[in-house]
Order: C-alpha cells, then sequence, then structure tokens
C-alpha cells in the first residue's frame, strides 16, 4: 500500500505545465482561484477547480503569526483605565493611550472612572453628587442621583441626632 502511495505522489499533475503561470499570477496580486481556474483552462488545463485552489492556497501568503501583534483585549484596557495611573507601566500606558486617540468616549469614560477614583480614594463621599451631576446624559436623559448615592451621604443633622 505505500508504494501505491509513493506512485501517486511521484505521478506528474495536470497542473504542472500551467504552475509557472499561476505563481506568476499569485505574485502579482491575484488569489481569486476561480478566475485563475478560468485563465488556465482557457490555456488548454483540462483539470477542476479544486486542483487550482488547491494549488492556490499552497502559494498565497500567510502572515507571520509570530511576529503579528494580538488585538487588545477589553480585559487589558478596563484594567489600565481602571488602575491607578501610577501602577499602569509605560508600554500600557502608551497602548491606552494610543486606544484612547482613536475613541473619545472611552476618553470620557476614563476620565469619569479616575474622577471617582479619586473622589473614593481620598473619602470624599460628599463629592459624590456632585461628580454623578457631571455624568454625560444618557439615553434615559440626564443624569440623577439614585437611592443608594443619597443615603450614602446622609444629611448634616442625621448623623448627630442617631448619636
Amino acid at each position: 500500500m505505500a508504494g501505491t502511495h509513493d506512485r501517486a505522489e511521484q505521478r506528474p499533475s495536470l497542473l504542472n505545465p500551467f504552475k509557472p503561470y499561476l505563481i506568476k499570477r499569485v505574485d502579482s496580486g491575484c488569489l481569486k482561484a476561480s478566475l485563475l481556474h478560468r485563465e488556465v483552462t482557457a490555456q488548454g488545463f483540462t483539470g477542476g477547480y479544486g486542483i487550482v485552489r488547491a494549488f492556490i492556497e499552497q502559494h498565497r501568503a500567510r502572515p507571520d503569526l509570530r511576529i503579528m501583534q494580538r488585538p487588545l483585549s477589553p480585559r487589558q484596557v478596563t484594567g489600565w483605565i481602571c488602575r491607578h495611573p501610577d501602577n499602569v507601566s509605560e508600554k500600557d500606558t502608551a497602548s491606552l493611550r494610543a486606544v484612547l486617540e482613536r475613541c473619545p468616549e472611552l476618553r470620557t469614560a476614563v476620565d469619569l472612572v479616575r474622577s471617582f477614583g479619586e473622589i473614593m480614594t481620598r473619602r470624599n463621599g460628599h463629592l459624590l453628587a456632585d461628580w454623578i451631576h457631571t455624568l454625560p446624559a444618557g439615553r434615559d436623559g440626564p443624569a440623577a442621583s439614585p437611592p443608594a448615592v443619597n443615603g450614602a451621604t446622609p444629611p448634616h443633622g442625621d448623623a448627630e441626632s442617631s448619636a
């Protein structure tokens, strides 16, 4: 059985006389197997489309996946946004800057996340209601203080009366 397989590999292909032409066409940028099949058929090729397509697939330029950069994941970008800027590497800061240049809406979100982080880090809860009113209007209209935020900053008199 191995001998049968060896003979099949040594048998000349119907495509052999047309390979130099096909390589020249692929190198010039034509990768459409159906067009190339029609062209070589017009030159006398009697084989099927599948033979031409398989040959074109073998000779298409493939990107070198070892040197291609992977696209950024939402998790990566979210991590850069949510971490304190002092805890983000220079390389990641540059990558985030490049993302923000392409997306002004994300720039607004970063500014809001960072200002919220400052309020929380400095324990300035009294500024939270003002921060909420700086939020851009969403599809439901202007930002409103949710009940949880209203309850997070008790009126000045309530803390003393409960003591």
